[in-house]
C-alpha cells in the first residue's frame, strides 16, 4: 500500500503544471544570476567565478528559503487532500494502514519538493554554456562546471532542508487541518 500512495502522489503532481513552473522559476533565477551582473542572489560575487562551487552554494542556500514556500504547497496538498475532499473518514474505515498512507504521501511530497531545486543546476549549466557564446559575459568570469559541487549542495543543503521543513509543514497541516497554518 505504501508504494501505491507514493506513486499516486508523484503521478498526481507530475500531471499538473505547478512543479514545472517552480523548476522554470528557479532555472530563470539561476540563469540570470550567472549570465548577468544585474541579477544577484545572496549578494555580490566579487572575484569568484560566477559558477564556482561557493557561488552555487550561496544560490542554493538563499533559494532554499523560497523553496520552503514551494514545499508547503506539496506537503500541504499531500496532508490535506483527503480531508478537504471529505474522503478521510471513508479511507480510514478500510484496512489501510495509517503508516503506509502517511509515509507514502510524505515521501511523495518530499521528492516533489526537491525537484524544483534541479532548476538551479539547470540554470547555472545553461548560463555557463550560453552567456559566453552570446557575448553576455566574458569567458574568464566562468570556471568549469563542477558536477561534484552540484551533487554536494543537493545532498548537503536541499535534502535535509526539505526533509525537516517538510516534516514540520506536513505535521502542522495534518494536525490543524488548515492551509493557512501550514503556510504561516
Amino acid at each position: 500500500m505504501f508504494l501505491e500512495f507514493f506513486n499516486r502522489e508523484l503521478k498526481g503532481a507530475l500531471s499538473r503544471p505547478m512543479i514545472y513552473i517552480f523548476v522554470f522559476i528557479y532555472a530563470l533565477l539561476a540563469f540570470g544570476a550567472v549570465a548577468s551582473d544585474n541579477v544577484q542572489i545572496g549578494g555580490a560575487i566579487g572575484n569568484v567565478h560566477k559558477n564556482a562551487p561557493h557561488t552555487l552554494t550561496v544560490f542554493v542556500t538563499v533559494l532554499s528559503f523560497i523553496g520552503l514556500l514551494f514545499a508547503t504547497a506539496f506537503f500541504n496538498n499531500a496532508a490535506l487532500r483527503d480531508y478537504n475532499n471529505q474522503f478521510n473518514e471513508i479511507l480510514f474505515s478500510t484496512p489501510v494502514k495509517k503508516g503506509h498512507y502517511f509515509f507514502g504521501r510524505f515521501l511523495g511530497a518530499f521528492i516533489l519538493a526537491t525537484v524544483p531545486f534541479l532548476g538551479i543546476y539547470i540554470g547555472v549549466w545553461l548560463a555557463t554554456l550560453i552567456s559566453p557564446a552570446l557575448g553576455w559575459l566574458d569567458a574568464d568570469r566562468l570556471g568549469p562546471t563542477q558536477l561534484r559541487a552540484m551533487v554536494n549542495t543537493f545532498l548537503i543543503f536541499v535534502l535535509p532542508n526539505m526533509f525537516f521543513g517538510g516534516a514540520i509543514i506536513f505535521w502542522l497541516a495534518h494536525r490543524f487541518k488548515s492551509t493557512v497554518v501550514s503556510f504561516v
